[in-house]
């Protein structure tokens, strides 16, 4: 399999010789081929170079692909990212506002493809994103060709290598910006031999994983890193546990992709919110942790992956200003009756009146 060229501040990664240019070192940092490549364009020996970056829906890709397009502005490059606007949101229409007034860089909206009858309603993240980014394809040709100025370059996010087809159309070098830590960009490009290597499914997989330059990688270290996410019945349990419990909520969440029953989500009425927020049920991250703290709010943890079990278990046992699930939520599905014991202990019993007040004792001491 041959991969593309990969553009890293983290990793090693070859290059290929610029045509034109003199030959570059072959083992050597993405940033250092930035580097050469700006340092000539400003001696004037290099014409001007002309750099489309493609990015692929959601604001946590979009942050990192404006960033690394400021840096390239500062570096002499003109810049125009391509945004897919097929999921844009306030919050990222708010940053693409804010980053086109505040830079030289010009950003392009693509048209939102239908993909209803390409995949399922209940089709994994991933899925619908690589869906998305392929059948954006002809609008970014189209986009390509309207514009005024021959692209030298296309950068691609991991998602965007599905627009790789499209350099090739126009004849423009390649490369794929990947944001994430060094080992992630490892696994990215050894995943071809442990595709070929490993049989089955990786989760049955009961021996470690060998990634050069890496320590190795046992199956039960692999968690969803893509989290807040709960399925349908879930969701349905946890609605009916906090109706149960009869106490006052207000439910803040999206749909589930499976769900085609939309009403069964609307917020309702909440009561007098207020007099304010007693607890609060968030995925047990540590930013939704410091929020509640500082606001003097209880938890009840829920915690789904990576560090939130950890967060839970400090909560719960050490702090003592948060109830938890005695049902794992990442290996089953916690019920409505279990919900509603948590949701009356936290707001009606002695015990969660104690965990009110220290919650309120640390509030005021950070204060």
């Amino acid at each position: 399999m041959r991969l593309p060229h990969v553009a890293s501040n983290s990793a090693k990664t070859r290059v290929k010789r610029v045509p034109g240019d003199a030959p570059l070192p072959t083992q050597q940092k993405g940033c250092y081929f930035w580097k050469y490549w700006s340092n000539g364009v400003r001696k004037g020996k290099l014409k001007k170079t002309v750099l489309i970056m493609s990015n692929s829906p959601g604001l946590g890709h979009l942050i990192p692909v404006q960033e690394l397009g400021k840096r390239l502005l500062t570096l002499n490059f003109k810049v125009t990212i391509f945004v897919d606007s097929s999921q844009t949101s306030a919050a990222e229409s708010q940053v693409i506002e804010s980053f086109t007034s505040l830079n030289r860089c010009e950003v392009i909206l693509l048209p939102p493809p239908d993909i209803s009858h390409l995949v399922d309603h209940d089709a994994a993240v991933v899925t619908r994103l690589a869906v998305l980014m392929r059948e954006t394809r002809p609008a970014f040709s189209s986009a390509l060709s309207a514009l005024s100025f021959a692209p030298t370059v296309l950068i691609v996010d991991l998602f965007g290598c599905e627009h790789m087809e499209v350099a090739d159309e126009f004849k423009i070098q390649k490369l794929v910006y990947i944001s994430s830590q060094a080992w992630f960009l490892a696994l990215t490009l050894y995943l071809p031999i442990l595709h070929e290597s490993v049989k089955g499914e990786y989760v049955d997989e009961k021996n470690a994983l060998f990634i050069p330059g890496c320590k190795p990688l046992l199956p039960e270290d692999v968690v969803d890193s893509i989290g807040g996410l709960l399925s349908n019945e879930q969701m349905r349990e946890l609605a009916l546990g906090l109706e149960l419990s009869q106490q006052r909520f207000i439910w803040v969440v999206r749909p589930p992709a499976e769900s085609n029953d939309g009403s069964f989500f609307t917020v309702g009425n909440s009561g007098n919110a207020d007099e304010g927020v007693a607890s609060y049920l968030p995925e047990g991250g540590w930013n939704s942790t410091l929020e509640s703290i500082i606001n003097g709010v209880a938890l009840i943890a829920w915690p789904l992956y990576t560090e939130q079990r950890m967060n839970a278990t400090l909560l719960a046992e050490e702090v003592r200003i948060a109830v938890r699930p005695k049902t794992s939520p990442w290996k089953g599905i916690v019920g409505r009756e279990e919900i509603k014991m948590m949701v009356k202990v936290l707001m009606v019993d002695e015990e969660g009146h104690a965990m009110r007040g220290r919650v309120r004792e640390l509030k005021s001491s950070g204060q």
